[in-house]
């Protein structure tokens, strides 16, 4: 019976050995399989957060690049608007309008005082529109200047308003007064910006200076019965 037990175990103990060898190489293998499969996946990790990383830096730098370029460009616009409005308006005496708009707002021959009035109220359009503010007056007046104007003439007992003509100067100088009258009604504490709010008060057509002008038009277009009509005008005197 032993002898027949030992050559059981010189046979079986073979197979345990492979037996135990087998499983041994198994956990190795499997302990290998999970650990490159750790060490791949954290090598995905990595190559993902890096790649998330280079991104973020990648939109950050593009988002200070267009936030940089924006603020150049806003910097230059200001730049440009200061250059505007510092620069000097020439010499008022070359104008036939400025002229004639000094001379009205000008009292006891102090005519410095009103050319200082008349630069101040041209620097504040130009600071607020950034134009040349000698179209914008230029534009007012030719806004508000009328056509006609109503006289009063007596035909027997009655009383007629008659429309008259006005010439350029003429059209000019009401449209100044009228002008300088609604700025004087204005709320701003100087001149200056009352006048220059006006002008640009006539461009933007919300002046009450246009109403005015629009009257007068009405009211000629109403009494054009009473004009005065020359019938001789362009005839020559020769038989």
């Amino acid at each position: 019976m032993a002898t027949s037990l030992f050559a059981t175990l010189r046979v079986v103990a073979p197979r345990l050995a492979q037996t135990s060898v087998a499983a041994t190489i198994s956990r190795h293998i499997v302990t290998s399989s999970v650990a490159a499969a750790n060490d791949f996946a954290a090598a995905n990790d990595l190559v993902a957060a890096n790649d998330l990383v280079a991104a973020n830096d990648l939109a950050s730098n593009d988002l200070a690049a267009a936030n940089d370029l924006a603020a150049n460009d806003l910097a230059a616009n200001d730049l440009a608007a200061n250059d505007l409005a510092a620069m000097p308006i020439p010499p008022l005496r070359h104008d036939p309008l400025l002229s004639h708009l000094i001379n009205i707002i000008m009292k006891d021959g102090k005519k410095a005082h009103a050319q200082r009035l008349v630069v101040d109220s041209l620097h504040i359009i130009r600071k607020q529109t950034n134009s040349d503010p000698y179209l914008v007056l230029d534009e007012a007046i030719q806004l508000a200047q009328p056509m006609l104007r109503i006289t009063t003439s007596r035909k027997g007992s009655k009383v007629v308003q008659v429309p008259a003509p006005l010439n350029e100067r003429q059209r000019r100088r009401k449209a100044i007064v009228w002008i300088l009258e609604a700025a004087k009604r204005r709320n701003e504490k100087k001149f200056p910006e009352r006048l220059g709010a006006e002008l640009l008060s006539v461009v933007n057509g919300h002046s009450s200076v246009l109403n005015k002008k629009e009257q007068v038009h009405k009211q000629a277009l109403a009494n054009r019965a009473n004009a005065q009509v020359s019938y001789n005008q362009g005839q020559t005197g020769s038989r």
